[in-house]
């Protein structure tokens, strides 16, 4: 599983939005620990409406995002992370997305908005140990998702079926090999 790759790889968090919540409600929104079946553990965090807005997402604006994921916040931890960027699939922020968080800090109230990184906020859960201790636990893997979406040019298919022979590919293989009525195994060769 990954969390036992990620933990071999010296990596003690993950964040990721796939598989979003309808395609798999059980696994918790914001951050859980993930663990693998040697023990392997790792903090992950699910970004909860993926990152993309504006103009080629469809998530509303700025507000909007904010305020979903404020809706998130439970009392007893009060740090949320907030991804945005404009584009389908997170991408920069713009001058207009920067000015209208700067725009809320100014103003003050709840949520107090903050530029960070992942890496300030998982410090931040690991500093409150009773926090930390009753984050969920997720001991299983997400699920697979969008099967064959990065595959959908020809090319690419192609070349997945020349790597990745078919049972039928495999039969028709042997029959190749097959000399003078006698079958050739694969560790002959002529």
């Amino acid at each position: 599983m990954l969390p036992q790759l990620l933990a071999k790889a010296g990596m003690d968090a993950y964040v990721f939005t796939r598989p979003l919540t309808h395609l798999n409600p059980e696994i918790s929104r914001g951050a859980f620990c993930w663990e693998s079946a040697d023990g392997s553990r790792v903090l992950a965090f699910h970004i909860y409406e993926g990152s993309g807005f504006g103009d080629y997402g469809n998530f509303g604006p700025l507000d909007q995002k904010i305020e979903a994921n404020v809706g998130l916040l439970g009392d007893e931890w009060p740090l949320m992370m907030a991804f945005y960027g404009v584009g389908n699939h997170g991408g920069d922020p713009t001058i207009e997305n920067i000015e209208q968080i700067v725009d809320r800090q100014a103003a003050g109230g709840a949520p107090e908005l903050i530029f960070s990184s992942p890496d300030a906020y998982f410090d931040a859960v690991r500093a409150n140990q009773a926090h930390a201790a009753g984050l969920p636990d997720w001991r299983d893997e997400l699920l697979h998702c969008a099967p064959g979406c990065y595959s959908t040019t020809m090319t690419v298919k192609r070349a997945n079926r020349r790597r990745k022979p078919t049972g039928e590919r495999r039969k028709m293989e042997r029959r190749r090999r097959m000399g003078g009525g006698r079958s050739v195994g694969d560790g002959d060769a002529r």
